[in-house]
């Protein structure tokens, strides 16, 4: 019996077996972790995999279509659309999981989609310690941007001086009916018919010559904005000047104060001073249709038929007031010499920077019709930067023109 005993007590302080013994141990706690690393490893690829097709799937479905569109079905065609995205960047079976569909939310009060997805990894590994599987999720919740809402004012400023009676080459159509057509194309493009109307868009227009012939304020109606167009008349002398300062005040929010020149009331023909301002637009001219200020993004669109600033000698103001010995032209036309006309820069460009500076907008300068060698140089130096004046020897040039300054006011958008 001491025999036996002595070889057990010798084989338990014996490091030879023991070392073996300790060797199977640790092999089997290495296969284990090496497992669980594999399982947590394959699970976290697939709530990669989860998260990047749940993120594509709901930036899809917020893209599709605009915000405030009055499809019926638009619901189920942003689901349908993140439902296709999600399976394309996800595929089933992937990592061999059997992938469940995402669910889908949509707010169309507040303009979200919530995208979110969960999975249930299968484990081969750490299942031998009662881990069967290992659960993962994804959420996505994005705005959605609204494509239809650009967000500006646009004034359009327009010489309506006695050359605008003039035909055009081709088509026989006078210079202001023809630019009258562009302006109503572009009030078109800014207005869209399938769009509800946008209370952060609004367009105003001033026509001048000698005067301030026709001024209507800011608006986001659409028929209003037309109704702008037909008045528009022909009448003499060039003033441009007169017609920035009546743009800077729309512009800028200060158009309630804003009063025609005093000789325009006082020495001119009624039909060429009726300065309707205001026209439909509420008192507050400084508010948008919801209350907010006035656009931090403003343009102003200038366009004339080649002269600007021809006035009868003397033309610098001096600050007396009296129109007569300021403008003889307008008083009588036989009180100025034939060619005894002066052009106005200095006048012309104090208007072009407060519109620039002060009122901090955006100012095109165009040319219809003919471009004046003499004023070319003024009217580069009036515009915001040189790439912002155009020539527009006919109608679908300017049409172009037009259309092209739309596109990039379209490019400013209301971000929530």
């Amino acid at each position: 019996m001491k025999k036996p005993m002595k070889k057990l007590i010798s084989l338990l302080y014996s490091n030879t077996g023991n070392v073996l013994i300790m060797t199977g141990v640790f092999i089997l706690i290495i296969f284990a972790i090496a497992g669980a690393g594999i399982d947590f490893g394959r699970a976290q690829l697939v709530q990669m995999k989860e998260q990047q097709a749940s993120d594509i799937a709901t930036l899809a479905a917020a893209n599709v279509l605009d915000k405030d569109t009055v499809n019926p079905d638009e619901n189920t065609i942003r689901e349908a659309t993140a439902q296709r995205y999600y399976n394309l960047n996800f595929p089933v079976k992937y990592l061999g999981v059997t992938r469940e569909d995402p669910t889908y939310n949509f707010n169309k009060a507040n303009g979200t989609i919530v995208v979110s997805s969960s999975q249930n990894v299968k484990t081969n590994y750490i299942n031998t310690i009662g881990r069967d599987s290992l659960d993962v999720a994804s959420r996505t919740a994005v705005k959605i941007p609204n494509k239809n809402m650009p967000d500006f004012d646009v004034v359009m400023v327009v010489d309506v001086s006695g050359s605008t009676n003039e035909p055009m080459p081709v088509t026989g159509i006078s210079r202001l009916e023809t630019e009258k057509a562009a302006i109503n194309d572009m009030i078109e493009s800014l207005f869209p018919d399938n769009q509800p109307v946008n209370p952060n868009l609004r367009m105003g227009v001033v026509a001048h010559s000698g005067a301030i012939n026709n001024a209507y304020g800011l608006t986001s109606d659409k028929v209003q904005a037309k109704s702008y167009i037909p008045p528009l008349d022909y009448y003499p002398f060039t003033y441009s000047h007169y017609g920035l300062e009546a743009g800077f005040n729309m512009i800028s929010g200060n158009w309630s104060s804003f009063t025609p020149p005093q000789h325009c009331i006082l020495h001119s023909p009624t039909n060429e001073c009726a300065a309707e301002r205001n026209v439909g637009v509420p008192p507050a001219v400084t508010a948008r249709d919801d209350g907010e200020k006035l656009s931090k993004v403003k343009y102003v669109v200038f366009i004339t038929d080649g002269f600007i600033m021809r006035q009868a000698a003397p033309c610098d103001e001096d600050g007396v007031g009296n129109m007569r010995i300021q403008y003889p032209a307008i008083m009588a036309d036989d009180v100025a010499a034939p060619g005894d006309t002066c052009r106005n820069y200095r006048k012309f460009y104090e208007q072009c920077d407060k519109i620039k500076n002060d009122a901090k907008a955006t100012l095109y300068t165009i040319n219809f019709a003919q471009e004046d060698k003499g004023d070319v140089d003024p009217m580069k130096a009036c515009a915001s930067s040189e790439d912002k004046y155009f020539y527009a020897p006919d109608g679908n040039t300017l049409r172009n023109i037009l259309s092209g300054i739309v596109k990039k006011a379209n490019k400013v958008r209301i971000t929530e």
